[in-house]
């Protein structure tokens, strides 16, 4: 049976690799401070033009989105302070900067993060075709300029783990990839040869505890849909086969608690 995890699901991108990635600096004004409300919620904004913020967020959260080459199972040594802790952050990019450059000084500046990369072989999950014909009516391609199955702007839409669903517009392979990791803990590498961007509508039994705010008809119905391997089999026609691989990994070297402000 394959074990589901609670994990964060990050939509932005980037990274800090000790030498890998020698850039101007990119902050202008960063501001950092704990969180002590005790909210579940999390989240913000995010980058609007070149201003930024977030809040209630593990520093996990801001280190996927600054290397979102990696998948979050592929990034190994976070100390537990680093997806438990919460901070609410607000900064400015300096102008033609990129958000990834400018998570990356956040990081290096407030957090002192340090990390390289290396080779491990790890339990991944491949993500292939399931025929080599039609794939299943939960996966249709999109064309961006048209509203789509679910009138979602493409990149827009949900990805609740604890109801089992995963529902958006006009997203690559590589997307649903990096969720479905995130879901199952461990790294997917994407072998369907699917290109270009799709509607998807995906939806499970999950193998963790339901969001305690559902109703419990909403549990009920939740209850009679297939687990993940067969979902994604039935609804998208595509399988997720467990093996073992040799996959690059991001360490983390060094990481300490910013100091307030």
């Amino acid at each position: 049976m394959l074990k589901l995890k609670h994990s964060i699901v990050a939509v932005l991108s980037a990274a800090i690799v000790g030498g890998l990635s020698a850039q101007t600096p990119a902050v202008e004004v960063v501001s950092v401070r704990q969180n002590q409300s005790g909210d579940i919620g999390d989240g913000g904004p995010g980058l609007r033009g070149n201003s930024y913020t977030v809040t209630n967020v593990p520093a996990a959260f801001v280190i996927k989105d600054a290397f979102n080459r990696f998948q979050s199972a592929q990034i190994v040594g976070l100390p537990k302070w680093a997806t438990t802790d919460r901070f609410d952050i607000t900064g400015r990019r300096t102008a033609g900067a990129s958000l990834e450059s400018f998570l990356q000084g956040v990081l290096t500046e407030r957090f002192r993060l340090t990390v390289h990369q290396e080779m491990r072989q790890l339990n991944v999950f491949a993500f292939t075709r399931a025929t080599t014909g039609k794939t299943g009516s939960g996966l249709r391609p999109r064309d961006c300029t048209d509203p789509g199955a679910f009138n979602l702007p493409c990149g827009r839409g949900i990805a609740a783990v604890d109801a089992g669903i995963v529902r958006l517009g006009g997203v690559a392979m590589a997307r649903l990839s990096a969720i479905l990791s995130d879901v199952l803990g461990q790294p997917v590498i994407d072998e369907t040869k699917l290109e270009g961007v799709f509607d998807l509508d995906l939806q499970w039994r999950p193998d963790i505890g339901l969001n305690v705010d559902l109703t419990e008809q909403a549990k009920e119905r939740i209850n009679t849909r297939p687990a993940l391997p067969g979902a994604v089999q039935e609804q998208l026609g595509l399988k997720l086969q467990a093996r073992r691989a040799v996959v690059d990994v991001l360490v983390i070297d060094h990481i300490e608690r910013p100091t307030p402000d």
